[in-house]
């Protein structure tokens, strides 16, 4: 698939495409590894990407992607927060790091 100025895709569509885990697990069947979980994509590895046509009303939930740092960092600071109430509530110095995580992943999930 290559993009022309003629098609309509948003050019943060096909970047959040690119940049998910879907496409990522092709990447590993399709391209050619380098250093650090990256590939090496060339035009026929590309054109073969499972990327179908939308219409700008399809592609609106995927260009949002400017708003993925700033909920990220919501999200964190939720995190850091409770973390802290749960200290100061419990009196506790430290907390195990697997409590740490069982409360990231359920904040994460909630």
């Amino acid at each position: 698939m290559i993009i022309s100025d003629n098609e309509k895709y948003n050019i943060k569509y096909l970047a959040s495409l690119l940049s998910s885990n879907t496409l990522n697990f092709v990447f590993k069947f399709i391209g050619t590894p380098l250093q650090g979980n990256y590939f090496d994509l060339h035009k026929n590895v590309i054109e073969q990407l499972p990327i179908y046509h939308t219409t700008p009303e399809q592609q609106k939930p995927f260009v949002k992607t400017d708003l993925m740092p700033q909920l990220n960092n919501d999200l964190m600071a939720e995190i850091n927060g409770f973390k802290d109430w749960t200290k100061h509530t419990y009196k506790i110095e430290n907390l195990s790091k697997n409590y740490i995580n069982t409360m990231n992943y359920l904040l994460m999930i909630s």
